[in-house]
């Protein structure tokens, strides 16, 4: 589970473990991962550990804590990017080791990107003002299945000619409700 400032107090907690760990004697694992494509450099560093005190995180079963810095160089022009987040998990350091924390990670933002950016921006449903009933998931069904339909277009990426109308009859149906 990533932390974000969903949990201010939880992702304070993670910041002082890694800062901190002489404090706490934790001893670290880490890994390191380069990308290079798309007119960018993506560096992602990985740092974990299963030394967290009993307790710490107030989740039951965490064994593992991490820090994740991701460095972007865009090579054109030279602009550098660098996030870093905090993170826990469940796998043991025997189940998951540094490299394969990066692989999974990665992996989450794949499908993230695959799906809910296609939801958030050919549907448009950030900007919905549907909040209660059984609207909400009724839209997001709706939407989801020509998305679907839009990621199984052939190699060439062309998308079948019945699937091109669909974001339009989905929100027509969307206005008529």
């Amino acid at each position: 589970m990533v932390v974000k400032g969903n949990h201010p107090t939880l992702e304070k907690k993670l910041r002082a473990f890694f800062s901190g760990s002489c404090l706490f004697g934790a001893e670290f694992e880490r890994a390191t991962q380069q990308n290079i494509a798309h007119g960018r450099i993506e560096t992602r560093s990985i740092l974990t550990s299963s030394d967290l005190p009993k307790n710490y995180t107030g989740f039951p079963g965490v064994k593992q804590a991490f820090r994740l810095t991701r460095k972007v160089v865009f090579k054109k022009t030279g602009e550098i990017r660098e996030e870093t987040i905090y993170g826990m998990t469940d796998l043991s350091s025997k189940q998951a080791t540094p490299s394969d924390l990066l692989t999974l990670l990665r992996g989450h933002w794949h499908i993230e990107n695959k799906s809910h950016h296609v939801r958030d921006v050919t549907f448009d449903e950030d900007r919905s003002r549907v909040r209660s009933g059984g609207y909400p998931l009724g839209d997001s069904t709706t939407d989801g299945l020509p998305a679907q339909r839009v990621h199984r277009s052939d190699a060439s990426g062309a998308v079948p000619k019945h699937s091109r109308d669909l974001p339009t009859i989905c929100s027509k149906a969307r206005q008529s409700t």
